[in-house]
């Protein structure tokens, strides 16, 4: 097994990802790429474990890749709340999901068009092709490549 998903070295060391989804599978399957690239991850199941971990005085994160569906809100309740206590974050929260952008439920509209928009959407199923492409965009992880 190579120690990075590309088969190089570690290339962001020293970065912190939070990956939020109430799925143990999707969780790990992104943590064990991150990690092999290097970041250092933290987990969060739900709403309310990832705001304790995102607003925890001191606490900061490089990438955020939130299901669009938790149990507690949505990714998109989470946005929103970082848009208010941390916009800073905004630019590197990324919203994971199997529903379709233009399709109905919680994604839909305007943000739906902005996640679009900024490239800050990971479709489910993923390949771990297409995380890396997406990781490109976010501007931490383009910047430490």
């Amino acid at each position: 097994m190579s120690p990075s998903p590309s088969g190089r070295q570690p290339s962001h060391p020293g970065l912190r990802a939070l990956v939020i989804d109430d799925e143990g599978a999707i969780r790990r399957v992104l943590r064990r790429y991150l990690e092999r690239a290097g970041w250092q991850v933290d987990e969060a199941l739900d709403g309310a474990s990832a705001g304790a971990k995102l607003f925890q005085v001191g606490s900061t994160y490089d990438l955020v890749i939130c299901d669009l569906n938790l149990p507690d809100c949505t990714g998109l309740d989470l946005r929103r709340e970082l848009d208010a206590r941390a916009p800073e974050l905004l630019d590197r929260f990324v919203v994971s999901t199997g529903e379709s952008a233009e399709g109905s439920g919680a994604l839909s509209g305007a943000e739906a068009r902005e996640l679009m928009m900024s490239g800050h959407l990971l479709a489910k199923p993923f390949s771990l092709d297409d995380l890396g492409a997406l990781l490109r965009k976010v501007p931490t992880a383009v910047a430490a490549a």
